[in-house]
C-alpha cells in the first residue's frame, strides 16, 4: 500500500513540475502561436503557416511603436519634412541716417571748432559773417556725408576731410583746400551728429 502512495506522490510531482515549465516556455516565448525566429509566420493547426500582412514582416511584438515613413498613414510618398527654422527678431538695418538741417557757410575763422563745446548759435552777433545756405536733409552714407536741398545736392567723402568737429548740436566740416567751413546745424535728431562722428573715427583707424 505504501509502494502505491510513493508512486502516485512522485507523478503527481512530474505533473507539477513538467506543468510550471510549460507555463515559463509560454510566458517567454511571446503571443500564442509565435515561433522565435521564424519572421511572418504562426503555428496553426499543427503546422507552420505564413502571416497576413506585408511580406518579410515579423509578428508584431507588444509594446512596439510603429514608425511612420514616406507613403504610410496618409503621407505623400517623397515627401520631407521641412526644417524647422528659428524665428529671428532682426529689426532691418537703414543704410543711411537722416536728419534735418541748416547749414552754413562759415568764412570768419571766428569759431574754434575743434575747443567749442556745447551749441553753437549761429545768430550770435560775433557771427554775422557766417551766411546761411538753406535748410535740408543730412544723411549719413558710405564713408560720408550727403546733404539734400531742393535744387542743390552736396557730398562730404571722408577722405576730403581736412578738418572735423562736431558738438551738441552742430557739425563742422573743412574740406582740404576750402577756405571756408561748412556748419549744420540740427535741432531734431541730433543723435545723427554722434552718429556720424563715430563712424568717421572708425573710418580713420
Amino acid at each position: 500500500m505504501m509502494l502505491y502512495l510513493s508512486i502516485v506522490l512522485i507523478l503527481c510531482g512530474v505533473i507539477i513540475l513538467l506543468y510550471s515549465i510549460s507555463v515559463e516556455v509560454r510566458r517567454n516565448s511571446g503571443p500564442a502561436g509565435y515561433v522565435p525566429g521564424i519572421a511572418a509566420t504562426e503555428v496553426r493547426d499543427g503546422a507552420i503557416h505564413p502571416l497576413e500582412g506585408p511580406a518579410g514582416q515579423g509578428p508584431p511584438v507588444p509594446g512596439d511603436t510603429p514608425v511612420r515613413r514616406s507613403g504610410q498613414d496618409g503621407a505623400a510618398p517623397g515627401a520631407a519634412e521641412e526644417p524647422v527654422r528659428a524665428e529671428e527678431d532682426v529689426a532691418p538695418r537703414p543704410s543711411a541716417m537722416e536728419a534735418e538741417a541748416v547749414l552754413y557757410e562759415d568764412s570768419s575763422n571766428l569759431i574754434d571748432y575743434q575747443l567749442a563745446t556745447g551749441e553753437i548759435d549761429p545768430t550770435f552777433e560775433e557771427y554775422k559773417k557766417i551766411v546761411r545756405i538753406g535748410t535740408g536733409d543730412m544723411l549719413y552714407e558710405k564713408n560720408g556725408v550727403s546733404f539734400h536741398m531742393k535744387n542743390r545736392f552736396y557730398r562730404f567723402d571722408f577722405h576730403r576731410f581736412e578738418d572735423f568737429a562736431v558738438g551738441d548740436n552742430y557739425m563742422a566740416i573743412r574740406l582740404r583746400g576750402a577756405s571756408s567751413t561748412k556748419l549744420f546745424i540740427v535741432d531734431k535728431g541730433r543723435q545723427i551728429i554722434a552718429a556720424i562722428g563715430e563712424h568717421y573715427r572708425n573710418y580713420q583707424r
